[in-house]
């Protein structure tokens, strides 16, 4: 089934339409590498302004997985190594809304698209999910795989579980550039699409300096 979903969706070659059109769309992308050679994804709702279309979001998820394929395949070239064959997931709950994003469909779309890439998740880390998400992750989990299903975990960010969470596999560096994303995705002046997170970090400039 997975080779006939290549064959027809062509996934290495798609491209998220709605994120063409504006960058501010999504925001999942590839930030980092874990201290066990896996890629991780991180997102953050409040900074995906045109998040509800869920073709387009499953566009975006494809994309993001394919990223992280590569990235996995060209470290293994350049290290000389073999290929880590998992990815990591950070996905930030800030900005989430029940009436918004809790569309059924989408959930049990991505559960569907998860198959695809059996074994790719290594592990997802749901930062700050508020209780009314409960009713999504239960439509979610009836598609997924519960092997998949078994590497997702609940954390908050402000009573340390995100933080032992981090440091079980994310470098120091790494966790501090988590920290300080989701800091800053928290801030005022970065809601309702300010935050070009997409842009290199200017010289000389204390805002910009962390992304």
């Amino acid at each position: 089934a997975t080779i006939a979903w290549r064959n027809e969706v062509r996934p290495a070659r798609l491209e998220c339409s709605n994120c063409q059109r504006d960058p501010h769309s999504h925001n999942l992308r590839a930030v980092g590498i874990d201290a066990q050679g896996r890629p991780v994804l991180y997102t953050c709702f409040s900074q995906a302004m045109n998040r509800f279309d869920c073709e387009a979001s499953l566009q975006h998820i494809t994309r993001a997985l394919e990223d992280a394929c590569e990235v996995m395949s060209q470290r293994a070239l350049r290290l000389g190594a073999p290929a880590a064959e998992q990815c990591a997931w950070v996905v930030d709950f800030h900005g989430y809304s029940f009436l918004k994003d809790s569309n059924p469909r989408t959930a049990v779309m991505t559960g569907r698209l998860l198959a695809h890439y059996p074994e790719r998740l290594g592990r997802a880390v749901l930062v700050d999910a508020p209780r009314v998400f409960a009713g999504t992750w239960s439509a979610a989990r009836q598609v997924i795989n519960p092997a998949t299903a078994s590497k997702v975990v609940f954390v908050r960010s402000d009573d340390g579980s995100l933080e032992a969470e981090l440091g079980r596999w994310a470098d120091p560096p790494l966790r501090a550039w988590l920290r300080a994303e989701m800091g800053e995705n928290r801030e005022a002046s970065f809601q309702n699409g300010e935050k070009a997170y997409w842009a290199p970090p200017q010289l000389g400039s204390q805002q910009q300096e962390h992304d």
